[in-house]
């Protein structure tokens, strides 16, 4: 079977026109079997004036942006130089390159932000896809039974849609018993996720002798690759995002 391969992986859905009986009649749009025909919204400008153009899937979107930062700021920590100082295992960022350093910063707090958005993006629409009728779930210790478009509430947390929904939805165990090393990752994802869309004053401006928990504290303690690749492993998104998003460096080279 030949692999379908669409004009970029972003995009919402596509198939492979095999067939086409009866012919489009005069003035419809016509389809020649073996062509890749898209799914296409229809918008309006400023102007007002209408604009097509092939839907994109949200989450891969957001996971575009997530690996794209994640590359970007890995590339430029290296560029960052660290000075000796007259304190013993303590080095000072140069002043020259303090701007390096703040992009750096940007870049993590945009690919860990994407990160999560990509998740729950990628959730909401298998939800949206596969959830026929209602779904059981335990809400306030009682279970209920919302329909798709009650279970995308924010109401309904990712991790819980995570943990709960897909396992069901893509016959899995959930990630926690499949595998808790990655639901550890998946929490430190979360964890520095909220510190930085909720930052508290204490984790900008940390008092001590040292940083041990502030925001710039968790960018310096780790690699941002990790963490879209977090991402793809605990949502499955990787199934979605085909053999296209493969040729990312993110892949190549992590």
């Amino acid at each position: 079977m030949n692999i379908i391969e669409p004009i970029d992986y972003r995009v919402q859905a596509y198939a492979r026109v095999v067939n086409v009986d009866p012919p489009s009649p005069p003035g419809e749009p016509s389809f020649i079997p073996g062509e890749i025909v898209y799914v296409n919204t229809v918008t309006k400008d400023i102007d007002g004036k209408y604009i097509g153009f092939i839907t994109p899937a949200p989450f891969k979107l957001a996971m575009n942006i997530a690996i794209n930062n994640a590359i970007n700021a890995s590339e430029l920590r290296k560029t960052i130089v660290l000075q000796d100082t007259p304190y013993k295992n303590k080095k000072q960022v140069a002043n020259e390159n303090i701007s390096y350093l703040y992009d750096y910063f940007e870049f993590s707090m945009i690919s860990i932000t994407f990160c999560l958005q990509a998740i729950e993006a990628y959730c909401n629409d298998l939800i949206e896809r596969e959830v026929k009728g209602t779904f059981p779930i335990k809400v306030d210790k009682k279970i209920k039974h919302l329909n798709s478009k009650e279970l995308q509430k924010e109401t309904i947390s990712t991790t819980k849609k995570l943990e709960e929904i897909l396992p069901k939805l893509c016959s899995l165990d959930p990630i926690s018993k499949k595998n808790p090393k990655l639901w550890e990752d998946y929490k430190e994802l979360t964890t520095i996720r909220n510190k930085t869309l909720h930052l508290k004053a204490r984790e900008a401006y940390p008092i001590g002798s040292y940083d041990k928990q502030s925001l710039f504290y968790e960018f310096f303690k780790t690699d941002i690759k990790k963490f879209p690749i977090i991402a793809i492993k605990s949502s499955n998104i990787l199934r979605s995002l085909g053999e296209m998003a493969l040729g990312s460096s993110m892949f190549i080279n992590y």
